[in-house]
């Protein structure tokens, strides 16, 4: 009599722990969106900085366009980052396989898992004398299961010994084919998968690090919307940039009048003879002497002048070519009004060549004639006269002074930018 016993094995794998993917892509998309967002600021504030004038007191006129240029490119790359990131969403709802992340991308895989059944066919005959036939082991036609489209097929069972065995023996030792009980390669090679994969995605499930990052990136923008930096250096730092000044001297005029040459003359009613000179420095005053042989009194000439840079005078400073070339000419200047005495005080500007970091004062000396009143400390002062280059006491550098003929000459005027452009 032969008694046939059937065992039947159903793997199913359809479930891998797919939890662990669904926090990586929701990691992935966040991280995504922040960066786009952050992104997206970063172009929109350099626009409006441009705009509204806030990167005269940051950088240098010839760098504005480039600020604004790369505003308009950052924000075109949002957009098309944008459209990318919506195209990898509308992906995952399309396709029903897995989505991974791989190296910080996003790889949609259509995977097909199909429950295997393995029908164990074991076949046992006994006869009467105690003995049996070994069992054979034949799988059943389903063994076969795809992945992905591709087929597996179960190792067939080899035929049982000539000799048979005894009662006693097991089906490992009878038939070299796989054991019921022996674990199936493709469970192992699934969990190994598994593995992998979470020991490949779990650095993603992690926003600390990312939101730590996003926090160091919105802080240049927040102080722009908290309006920073809505002015240049304070009053106190300028004045520690201009450093102590020491006046030119009282008697300048004078010493510039030792050496001039008459250019003409004539005598007044009142008997008094007045002369035009002109100084080695190029200098015009004129001269009026008393008959009483007081002494004589020096005013400077005025005219109709041109407007000027200091940086054009500060440069003249350091060249002879140019000092003699500025020399005489009458200078209108714009900035702003420093004292040093009653006829003298410094009229000064910023300069920055690159950025803020590397701003520095530019000044030029005025004397006047008359002890001037109604002006304050970083006044904003226009003022007309004549150039010099006189030589600082100890020094081997000249320092540009403007001579001025009236205190009507220096006036109050309206704000300009804290820079020279």
């Amino acid at each position: 009599m032969a008694d046939t016993h059937h065992h039947t094995h159903v793997h199913d794998h359809s479930n891998h722990h797919h939890h662990h993917d669904s926090e990586a892509i929701s990691a992935y998309f966040t991280e995504q969106l922040l960066t786009i967002l952050v992104a997206g600021l970063f172009g929109f504030v350099a626009i409006q900085m441009y705009r509204g004038g806030m990167l005269n007191n940051l950088l240098a006129p010839q760098f504005h366009a480039w600020v604004l240029g790369g505003g308009i490119a950052i924000l075109a790359l949002v957009v098309l980052r944008a459209v990318a990131i919506w195209h990898e969403a509308s992906q995952i709802q399309a396709h029903a396989g897995h989505v991974h992340i791989h190296d910080g991308h996003l790889h949609v895989h259509s995977h097909e898992h199909h429950h295997h059944d393995h029908d164990h066919h074991h076949d046992h005959e006994h006869h009467p004398g105690g003995t049996h036939h070994a069992p054979t082991h034949s799988p059943a036609p389903s063994e076969g299961h795809t992945h992905g489209g591709q087929e597996h097929l179960s190792p067939q069972a080899s035929p049982p010994s000539a000799t048979g065995t005894s009662y006693g023996s097991t089906a490992a030792e009878s038939s070299p084919s796989q054991s019921p009980h022996e674990p199936d390669l493709s469970d192992a090679n699934i969990e190994e998968e598994d593995d992998e994969h979470e020991a490949d995605h779990g650095h993603s499930h992690d926003l600390s690090w990312v939101m730590a990052r996003m926090l160091v990136l919105i802080f240049p923008v927040s102080l722009y919307f908290l309006g920073l930096p809505n002015a240049t250096y304070s009053k106190e730092r300028q004045l520690r940039m201009l450093g102590q000044e020491s006046s030119v001297g009282a008697e300048l005029l004078q010493e510039l009048a030792k050496d001039a040459e008459v250019v003409a003359e004539k005598t007044l009613e009142d008997g008094s003879l007045q002369r035009t000179l002109k100084t080695k420095t190029g200098l015009r005053l004129l001269e009026t002497r008393k008959p009483d042989g007081s002494q004589p009194r020096l005013e400077v000439l005025s005219g109709e002048g041109r407007r000027m840079r200091f940086n054009d005078l500060n440069d003249a400073a350091f060249d002879e070519a140019k000092r003699q070339s500025l020399q005489g000419q009458i200078a209108i200047l714009e900035g702003r009004f420093r004292r040093l005495g009653d006829k003298e005080f410094t009229l000064f500007r910023l300069k920055m060549t690159c950025c803020a970091a590397d701003t520095v004062p530019l000044r030029v000396r005025i004397v006047v004639p008359q002890a001037l009143s109604g002006f304050q400390d970083f006044d904003w002062v226009e003022v007309k006269g004549q150039i010099q280059f006189v030589k600082v006491p100890g020094q081997e550098r000249y320092l540009p002074v403007i001579m001025v003929a009236d205190i009507t000459d220096v006036r109050k005027t309206e704000p300009k930018g804290e820079y020279e452009l």
